[in-house]
């Protein structure tokens, strides 16, 4: 399985972006349960 530059770019920013949302849901759960 060959990826691109474009790809691996892709691959990144959508990893970034899972884990941004991640901290925001746990944030928000936090401040929920407080």
């Amino acid at each position: 399985m060959h990826l691109t530059s474009c790809g691996w770019l892709q691959q990144a920013l959508r990893d970034l972006w899972g884990k941004k949302w991640t901290g925001l849901l746990i944030t928000f759960q936090r401040i929920s349960t407080v």
